[in-house]
Order: structure tokens, then sequence, then C-alpha cells
């Protein structure tokens, strides 16, 4: 019986492939729940489409406010991509005192923290609520529009 080395490099070999690299692919984690974005008119603000496999509070409006549980596993599909780059930051008393944790745009502080475990999957981010990011976070943004597409962020404790 060949293990699953054995088997990688008999497929190599028969397509023509020896000598190329062969890389597992790691799947990414599960996610408990997807929250679907999009914006308002051109840069007005951003609205919440759908939400599925659980709640973020009461997503209604424009930049509704959300509220997310520590230990739980988000995507945010972002309908908008690269013309509005979503962010999750710590709020300052203005955009340009904000402090930017995950983003689809730039470096935020928490992307490399391993228990976050941030993704950026083109079109769409996953992350972990760990208690040290809760701590941090208080809203969101668009990355460009950073004034009018900006909302608040509550978070809570598993029960």
């Amino acid at each position: 019986m060949l293990g699953s080395a054995a088997k990688l490099s008999l497929l190599a070999l028969l397509f023509g492939l020896a000598g190329c690299a062969v890389v597992p692919v790691v799947p990414l984690p599960p996610v408990d729940v997807t929250v679907t974005v999009n914006s308002v008119g051109l840069a007005t603000a951003w609205q919440v489409v759908t939400v599925d496999g659980g709640t973020v509070g009461n997503p209604m409006g424009n930049n509704p406010d959300l509220v997310l549980e520590v230990g739980i596993r988000y995507r945010i599909v972002n309908q908008v991509g690269a013309f509005h780059p979503f962010e999750l930051l710590t709020l300052g008393a203005a955009p340009s005192n904000d402090e930017v944790l995950l983003s689809e745009k730039a470096d935020g502080s928490f992307e490399a923290d391993p228990d976050v475990d941030f993704q950026d999957e083109a079109g769409s981010v996953s992350f972990t609520l760990t208690p040290a990011l809760a701590a941090a976070l208080s809203g969101y943004r668009c990355g460009i529009h950073t004034i009018n597409m900006r909302g608040a962020i509550a978070t809570v404790a598993a029960p």
C-alpha cells in the first residue's frame, strides 16, 4: 500500500510533473458566521446584505452598528471589493485617528496574530474574534472612503 507522499510522486510521474514541487493544500478553518456587505451608491455608506450562520446584532440601514461575539470565526464577503476595501479598526475621534486592525487594503496590527488567523481571500476576509482583538475592536470602515463608509462594532463575550 502506498503512502500519500508516494501516491503524489507516482501521480507527478504519470502526468509528466516529475521534478515539480507538490505543495499540499492547507484547508482554511471553518467559518461560523458569514456577513455579506455592499456599498450604498458610489460611496455613501456600507449596507449589510445577508448574514448566514448566526447574528451580528440588528444590521439594518446605512453603516449599521454590528455586534460580534468572542470565539466566533467570521467571514466578511465584500461585494464591491477593491473599490471599497473593508477594514476592522479601533475607532478614533476622527477617521484620521482610527487604528487599522485588519484590512483588505493595508497591514493591520492583528493580521499576523495566529489566533486571529486573518485570511484575505480576494473579495472576502475571515478572522476569529479573540479576546485581544475584541478588546481593541470598535468599528469598521472603507479603506478609501473613511468618512462616509464607517460604522461601530460592539463585542460580547461568549455565553
